[in-house]
């Protein structure tokens, strides 16, 4: 009998001491977006490279109406990405009306974009779209 008992005693003490303490704490579920990533890693590197024209028509052979005349165009230094808009983000901190794309023509340092905007960004900061984008000179 004194063996049972001392069994069940030192069970219970292995029990108690071999318990591992918990804490509550707030699970975190903000999984939002941050940023849009370039292609190649991180955010764009977007660099000035020339003037742009933007028009509404989908090519040089029919370009519909002249929207941007004289914009601001932009090259990812990665992935190659080109940003055509109506201001200069590096100059004015905003872009105004612009577009996108990769493959764009261009003569020297004029780039033209066709089949229109496709958008508009007065600010360089505040959505998970625009914050992918770093504007160096």
């Amino acid at each position: 009998m004194k063996k049972l008992i001392a069994l069940i005693l030192g069970f219970a003490v292995l029990l108690s001491t071999s318990s591992v303490p918990v804490m509550a704490a707030e699970a975190s579920n903000d999984f939002s977006v941050k940023y849009i990533a370039c292609p190649d890693g991180g955010k764009h590197e977007m660099h000035s490279v020339g003037v742009c024209f933007i028009y509404s028509g989908p090519s040089p052979s029919d370009p519909g109406e002249r929207i941007v005349s004289y914009g601001n165009t932009n090259q990812c230094s990665k992935c190659g990405l080109y940003v055509g808009a109506q201001y200069c983000p590096q100059t004015y901190g905003f872009l105004g009306p612009y577009t996108m794309g990769y493959n764009i023509e261009y003569a020297g340092s004029i780039y033209y974009f066709y089949d229109g905007l496709m958008g508009e960004y007065w600010s360089l900061t505040g959505d998970s779209f625009i914050d992918g984008f770093e504007w160096k000179f």
